[in-house]
């Protein structure tokens, strides 16, 4: 095995010279460079076979790359490559019996490896207004980049286990794998806006090094009046201008063994009607004063769980 030498440089840019300005040698030999195991999802080495005709078949195979490969070039017709960045590998060939020179090139791409690059929101607001009508996983800057894998397999739910949405797929092609936006849910289930509520996903990344299942919740606001109509808290007042009140109510209607009598904190987060989780308030009493000064007048979202039962709020905040 041996390495490109600077003599060998030398000889193959002269005879890439001469194979520019002698335009007929290409219609007598021809090349063409080939790579098996190149898919974006078949990671590993990848072999480059540069296959010749037209020829005497006594050749020398001249290799080089941009940028440069730490691969060892051979004088041989098949060389095997790991590269860490999208690479073009050429191989001029020469005929040693003709004369004749021919280049062949071709493109090869990294494997996808390390951790994945993701934002996955928490909520959806489905209601048609053009913000956050779709629940989309993002790159981790919550923009439309790659998010470092190739294949992903999700899968929603509702409280009871019974299936909402599930998607799969592969890509082959490319560089960079899916893009933040291209993993997403519309809230519907069989074309049909699913209820006010708490859904869970279960979403499966794979790259060349990572194969992770990621789990959470997805709260769904807006969607249907049920979102108004909770009994569970109420909010008062609402609209309202620097602060709210929030009150647990019905107790009678929790499973378990929690009396009217006693109490369990829990925790609520304002959204603003994006899904952009702004504030978390954890709350100790059945009586509860949440300051809204630092928010801006606008249609927000008050979210929680008590007890193992979830409740959405709209709230508004007025001049």
């Amino acid at each position: 095995m041996k390495s490109l030498y600077p003599l060998k440089s030398i000889i193959f840019a002269m005879a890439f010279a001469v194979l520019v300005s002698v335009n007929m040698a290409f219609a007598q030999l021809n090349t063409n460079l080939v790579a098996s195991n190149a898919d974006l999802n078949q990671c590993g080495p990848i072999t480059l076979t540069v296959l010749v005709s037209g020829g005497s078949g006594n050749y020398t195979y001249g290799w080089s790359a941009t940028p440069s490969s730490g691969a060892i070039i051979e004088d041989v017709p098949s060389i095997t490559v790991t590269p860490s960045t999208v690479t073009n590998f050429r191989c001029i060939v020469f005929d040693l019996n003709t004369g004749l020179a021919s280049l062949a090139q071709v493109s090869v791409v990294p494997d996808l490896t390390g951790e994945f690059d993701i934002f996955v929101p928490n909520i959806i607001t489905p209601n048609g207004d053009g913000f956050n009508d779709l629940w989309e996983v993002r790159d981790a800057d919550v923009g439309f980049g790659p998010i470092n894998a190739f294949r992903y397999e999700l899968s929603i739910v509702d409280r009871n286990g019974r299936s909402v949405f599930s998607r799969s797929q592969s890509l082959t092609t490319g560089a960079i794998g899916f893009l933040g936006g291209d993993i997403f849910w519309d809230g519907r289930r069989n074309g049909s806006l699913v209820p006010d509520g708490t859904y869970f996903y279960s979403l499966r990344l794979i790259n060349c090094s990572l194969n992770r299942n990621i789990q959470g919740t997805i709260s769904v606001l807006g969607s249907s009046s049920s979102i108004a109509s909770d009994e569970l808290v109420s909010i008062h007042p609402n609209p309202s201008r620097s602060f709210v009140e929030i009150s647990i109510q019905h107790n009678d209607r929790l499973d378990g063994d929690i009396q009217k009598s006693q109490f369990v904190p829990y925790e609520v987060v304002i959204h603003d009607k994006s899904g952009n989780a702004l504030h978390t308030e954890t709350v100790q009493g059945r009586g509860h004063t949440i300051d809204l000064s630092r928010f801006s007048p606008g249609m927000y979202y008050l979210v929680g769980e008590y007890n193992g039962e979830p409740f959405q709020k709209r709230l508004i905040i007025e001049d």
